[in-house]
């Protein structure tokens, strides 16, 4: 019967832990893009949401990954796609961009692409140009806090 409680305490400190050790210090978000205007240094400053497009970000370990999922754009169309980061404006309009998608016959493509985080950064945002030939028609998500 000894045994017994030093394996019951076990199982309660074991029970305890997080699910993934691998989940701590993960911060994860969800963020519509919006059509917008803005600043690379500071994310958009206006927009309407899009009911169907969106980016989730990833936060761990000092980098970001992102998830650009659009819907409705033209079809078999290539975009650049950046992650920004603020303050500096680190990855607002690369050209060429940090990463790209082509659309589908229906409008629709996503891509995942991951970067460092820069220094100082304390906000990241994702933005595309929606008219790839003239770099104007910006989608844009909120900007999403690194810590």
């Amino acid at each position: 019967m000894k045994r017994l409680i030093p394996l019951v305490a076990i199982g309660a400190m074991l029970a305890a832990l997080p699910a993934s050790a691998s989940a701590k210090g993960t911060k994860t978000k969800k963020v519509v893009f919006e059509k917008t205007n803005g600043i690379c240094t500071s994310g958009l400053t206006e927009g309407t949401a899009t009911k169907s497009s969106s980016a989730t970000f990833t936060i761990k370990a000092g980098t970001i990954s992102v998830k650009v999922v659009v819907k409705g754009l033209k079809p078999q169309q290539k975009y650049g796609v950046d992650i920004a980061q603020t303050p500096s404006g680190e990855g607002c309009g690369m050209v060429p961009a940090e990463a790209s998608l082509t659309t589908n016959k229906a409008g629709n493509g996503k891509v995942t692409f991951s970067e460092a985080i820069e220094p100082g950064a304390t906000n990241t945002f994702a933005w595309m140009p929606t008219e790839p030939a003239t770099g104007e028609g910006i989608l844009a998500t909120e900007n999403v806090p690194l810590k």
